[in-house]
């Protein structure tokens, strides 16, 4: 009986978000395999037009893609997310789901995994395709992409193994923390822009306060080191630095740490939720405050950058326009 009872949990869960979970499946097949589709293509065309006995050299081809499909991913997951949580909750009916005879935890658990699920299978069905694609062509000795300024050919597996492993721990860490926002926000709206928020908020926030102090005459300096930690741990960030010959391996362990800190945190917040707050940005009223004072300070830190970004720093006048500018949008 247990069994069946989860199993009806998964169709309720499906049922109600099947719309975006294909709608996922099928751009990832058209950002991927059929992009890759499109490229060999032009190759064959590249090789027809140099004559009908011309035969290219051991991997002489560069091969790219220019697709944007990591930030289609990026964007179809924090959806998938948000139709979970967010608009359950903006169309009144997570006070049925919470009502059904299953604990929070599990409720909670059905919807990720049914997300994670998601992503796992559209990233990595449609990478096997592509490879396969590739795998098969008859241009595939002659195909060769760039990694770390060596020449890899386009099959080299582990290439292909850890650019999929990349996408998909970045895409399940950015699931899980859109999912965990949905636990806090009062709606569908307020999940979303939170998770488009926090999805570029390191990098964002530093660079705001480094501009900040620039302002204020102290001098801002930063190792490569740093700057690629800072965009490592901004996911928005790190899944659109990922390709296929990105040798930046160190992402996926980040990814992790966000799996591992925004799961348990979703699950306990979760298990708290209380749907009289829903319509409000926030559903536990102890984080208004904080949420406020952060946004405040966000906006004006940017207002301040836009009033001043086309003049000189350090001097009166562009610390009274900064002031200026950051009350405005502050």
């Amino acid at each position: 009986m247990k069994k069946m009872s989860n199993k009806a949990l998964w169709f309720k869960e499906y049922a109600q978000t099947q719309s975006i979970l294909w709608v996922t499946f099928i751009l990832s097949f058209f950002f991927l395999p059929f992009q890759v589709m499109k490229r060999l293509s032009e190759v064959q065309e590249m090789v027809n037009r140099k004559g009908p006995f011309a035969t290219p050299e051991l991997h002489s081809i560069y091969f790219y893609l220019e697709n944007p499909f990591p930030l289609v991913m990026a964007i179809l997951t924090i959806s998938i997310a948000a139709v979970l949580i967010g608009l359950e909750r903006s169309q009144g009916q997570d006070d049925f789901t919470l009502s059904l005879p299953y604990p929070r935890t599990t409720i909670y658990l059905t919807k990720w995994a049914i997300g994670a699920t998601t992503v796992l299978l559209s990233i990595g069905l449609n990478l096997l395709i592509a490879y396969l694609i590739l795998f098969f062509s008859p241009f595939s000795d002659y195909l060769y992409v760039l990694s770390g300024g060596t020449r890899l050919p386009v099959t080299d597996a582990a290439l292909w193994f850890f650019y999929g492993l990349k996408l998909i721990l970045t895409g399940l860490a950015l699931f899980t923390l859109a999912l965990f926002l949905g636990t806090i926000s009062g709606s569908y709206y307020y999940q979303y822009g939170f998770s488009l928020i926090f999805a570029f908020f390191p990098y964002g926030f530093a660079l705001l306060f480094s501009y900040f102090l620039e302002v204020h005459g102290f001098q801002v300096t930063s190792s490569p080191f740093q700057d690629q930690l800072l965009r490592n741990i901004t996911l928005f960030l790190s899944i659109l630095s990922i390709n296929l010959g990105n040798p930046e391996n160190s992402i996926w362990l980040y990814a992790l740490v966000y799996l591992l800190l925004f799961l348990p945190l979703g699950i306990y917040f979760y298990q708290k939720n209380r749907v009289e707050y829903n319509g409000q940005m926030l559903i536990f009223p102890a984080l208004q405050g904080f949420f406020l004072v952060g946004i405040t300070i966000c906006f004006a830190l940017l207002g301040g950058l836009i009033g001043t970004g086309f003049m000189g720093r350090g001097s009166g006048s562009t610390l009274l326009f900064y002031y200026i500018s950051a009350a405005a949008f502050g």
